[in-house]
Order: structure tokens, then sequence, then C-alpha cells
């Protein structure tokens, strides 16, 4: 039998370490790792479409800024608490428990902190999402749909008009309405405004809002949506959501993802019927290993 000595082994060793420390050092794979790469990604992306479109940009971003950021004649801040989890997952509600006693919900998935928080308060919550995980030792005050919200009514699919007469609030003076559906809300937002008594509070997350080179055309469609949201709505809070990239364009701060509380106008003096008590930050970052930037116009 032959004896391979140490002379011989090496060639085959080095061989083995050239094929697996590249794979070791590699960290590109990680959780972490790849959502910042797809932060870094999504930001140059951005700024491809700066250069090649700078006036539409800032036409965009100026529009925005109107529309989500107006110059406050309120600090709305002592009027909200954050229900469901200091990170991803919470939202600002009002502090005041009686303003919306019944809540639904679109865009759960295993994450349902906020759906919890409402039920133990003693809300009444109707969730839908297609993808709902499994829970057990869950409040009576909480139902879980497994559908998605769309523009039909079917097995996998269910419009705003149906979870409202299915969560038996036809007539509930004051209802909130929470969504976190990845994108597909530019599409959705419209049967808010279609029904004849809209949430007095909204809650949820706007994604997409930085352009790139595949939805510069749908920057239009966008401000159209927020601007029928803002004829009856106004915005009481903003946040940015770290995990996502985040620009600053002509002094304008701006994430690709924002976390927005909006309550409706003629709701506004019931909403602030609160005390003056500041719960906690409302600008918790859901990455705490990055910084938390304003969003809007930055002061000089």
């Amino acid at each position: 039998m032959r004896n391979f000595g140490l002379v011989e082994r090496v060639p085959v060793l080095r061989k083995f370490l050239y094929w697996i420390m590249p794979k070791l050092l590699d960290f590109s794979d990680y959780k972490s790792a790849r959502n910042r790469i797809a932060t870094l990604e999504s930001e140059l992306e951005f700024k491809k479409v700066e250069l090649l479109f700078p006036e539409e940009i800032s036409r965009y971003f100026q529009e925005l800024n109107q529309l989500l950021f107006p110059s406050p004649s309120r600090d709305y801040s002592i009027h909200l608490k954050l229900s469901g989890g200091e990170s991803d997952g919470g939202y600002a509600i009002s502090t005041n428990q009686e303003f919306c006693q019944k809540w639904i919900t679109a865009g759960l998935g295993s994450h349902i902190d906020f759906e919890i928080a409402l039920a133990k308060q003693g809300c009444s919550v109707y969730g839908v999402d297609l993808n709902i995980g499994r829970f057990r030792g869950l409040s009576r005050n909480l139902t879980l749909v497994k559908k998605y919200w769309g523009n039909a009514d079917s097995n996998r699919e269910i419009t705003l008009s149906t979870m409202y007469s299915e969560s038996l609030i036809e007539n509930e003076d004051n209802w909130g309405f929470k969504f976190d559906i990845e994108g597909n809300e530019w599409n959705a937002i419209g049967q808010i405004l279609d029904l004849e008594n809209p949430p007095s509070i909204v809650a949820c997350e706007l994604h997409n809002l930085l352009p790139n080179l595949t939805n510069i055309e749908n920057v239009g469609h966008k401000l159209k949506v927020l601007k029928s949201l803002a004829e009856i709505y106004s915005p009481v809070f903003a946040k940015g959501n770290n995990y996502s990239a985040h620009v600053i364009h002509d002094g304008i701060s701006l994430y690709d993802v924002l976390e927005m509380s909006w309550v409706r106008k003629d709701k506004i003096a019931k909403f602030t019927s609160t005390s003056n008590e500041r719960f906690q930050n409302l600008n918790f970052p859901n990455d705490k290993a990055r910084p938390l930037y304003e969003v809007g116009r930055l002061s000089n």
C-alpha cells in the first residue's frame, strides 16, 4: 500500500483551501449582508435616474414633500403611541383607546404583534393575509382570514369593502385600518376612498418610493394615489424604515419605505382629545445597527 507523505498531501490540501476559503470568507449570503447589498443597489439605481431625469426627479421629490411632509402647524406626537413592537411591525396609533375600538388589518404574515396589542387593549381586529402563520391562544377579539387584499373577491383574494362588511363595522363611527402589503398598496389604496365611511385613522407602510429605471414611469401614478388620499386625510406621523434605501435629493430626505399614520381631516378634533403625556420615542429604528435619518425637508 502506498504511504502518502506530507509533501504529496500538501498540493491536495492547497487546492482544498483555495476552494473553501472564498466560501468561508463570503458573507454576502448572510441575511444582514444581503439586505445591505440590496439597499446599496437601490441607492445606486436611484443615482442613475437622478442623472438621467434630473427635472422629473426634482418635481417628484417636491410633490412628495408637500404631500407626505407638509409644514406642521401642530406636533401630533403627544397624541400618538407606538403599538405592536418597537421596530418592524409597530405602528403609530392614537393614545386615546376610545378613538378606534375596531380595526381591519391587511398584510400580516408571521408578524401579528400589532394585532395582538390591539386585541389586548380590548379592540376588535379583523386581519387578512394569504400567508398567515400558525398561532395558538389568540384572543377572541382577533379574527384572522387567509386571503390577501386585492381588487376582487375569490377564494384567495378579498376587497376592502368585503372586509368592511364581514367585520361588522358599518355603523362604527371611528375605526382603524392598517396595511403592509409590500408595494401592492398603490393599486389598492383607492378602495379606502370608495367606502362611504372611510377609516378614521390609517397606519401603513408605503413601499418603492425611490424611482429606478424600471419604475420611473410609475411615479405619476403614485403621486396621483397620494393626492387622492391627502384630500381627506392629514399625515400625522412619518418615519423611514431603515432596512430600506435612503437618499437625499434637493435637501429632501427620503427612504424607499416609509411608515406612516394618517387621520381623516374631519376626525382630527376627536383624535387630539387626549392627554399631553408623551408615550415613547416614535422614531425607534427598525435596524438598530444603522442610523435612522429624519424624513422630509432637512433644515439648513
